[in-house]
């Protein structure tokens, strides 16, 4: 069984003398010793291990984790040291062959959500499905699900009316704001979708459908450079991520990150985004 930690990374640019400033001055340049960085992570997550017989997480396993895992491992050139085996096996014992669908308890959870109370995010049931994929697709073990029943979910999450995916199958009676679509969902279901179509020609208007969905969510008003980003969802009454400050570098991320899949990232306000980064315009014609 495999557990993710990666949080622990967040903290090693960050000036420490600054205590809780994270204003973009107290924010340190990534250096060429983050390998390093991480690899000692992943050294201590190791030690760990040996110590406990699992890798410690705040909460409990998870496909998320799981998933961030094995994609930083395979990223350090180290997956073949994970017990792939059990890995594998974590993964397909939240697997449903007759729905041909993943699922955990943050997914359950997910489904369960009040919105009357403060909204958590959760990992969707879109989202557990696209980190297994995703990760099963790394350990190259993609023959255990039914590919086609993934995409026919997958695409049930599509919002016809704004684009965009939800975190479920998509329909008018959902309560609360479980059909609104977001970039988190969007990215994964992209990312997904990509890895298991041949191609998008048969959902060529879906596709620019989605286009012009992610350039929606750029704020490009110019009285503060940190409104130039991408928000998450375009319900400014949902925090569909963390906290109540929009926009984040995670949804810029999956922003950016889908369109790159589609060819399309010159299609944004690229040098607002710019200065939403922090890059200085007269720098900007060397991005």
């Amino acid at each position: 069984m495999f557990y993710c930690f990666v949080q622990d990374i967040f903290s090693l640019n960050i000036d420490q003398s600054k205590g809780g400033d994270t204003s973009s001055e107290s924010l340190q340049f990534a250096s060429e010793t983050n390998f390093n960085n991480i690899n000692s992570i992943f050294s201590s997550k190791s030690n760990s291990y040996n110590t406990y017989g699992v890798y410690p997480q705040r909460y409990e396993p998870s496909l998320q984790a799981t998933f961030y895992g094995v994609a930083t491992l395979d990223n350090l050139g180290k997956l073949d040291q994970a017990e792939k085996r059990d890995i594998i096996d974590y993964i397909m014992e939240h697997y449903n062959e007759s729905s041909g669908l993943f699922m955990d308890k943050y997914a359950y959870k997910y489904l369960d959500t009040d919105f009357s109370q403060i909204y958590y995010p959760l990992s969707t049931v879109l989202e557990v499905n696209g980190y297994s994929i995703l990760a099963l697709e790394r350990l190259g073990t993609l023959n255990l699900v039914d590919v086609n029943k993934m995409i026919s979910f997958i695409w049930s999450c599509y919002n016809p009316l704004s684009s965009g995916f939800i975190g479920q199958p998509y329909s008018s009676a959902l309560r609360g704001y479980f059909n609104i679509s977001t970039i988190d969902n969007t990215y994964y279901a992209i990312k997904t979708l990509d890895l298991l179509m041949s191609d998008w020609n048969s959902y060529s208007q879906q596709r620019n459908n989605l286009v012009s969905y992610i350039n929606s969510l750029q704020i490009t008003d110019n009285y503060d450079w940190r409104y130039r980003g991408f928000i998450n969802d375009i319900d400014a009454n949902f925090n569909s991520l963390p906290g109540f400050t929009e926009p984040y570098l995670f949804s810029s991320y999956y922003s950016i990150k889908s369109l790159q899949i589609f060819g399309m990232v010159g299609s944004i306000n690229i040098n607002n985004f710019h200065l939403f980064l922090g890059i200085p315009e007269v720098l900007n014609h060397l991005f």
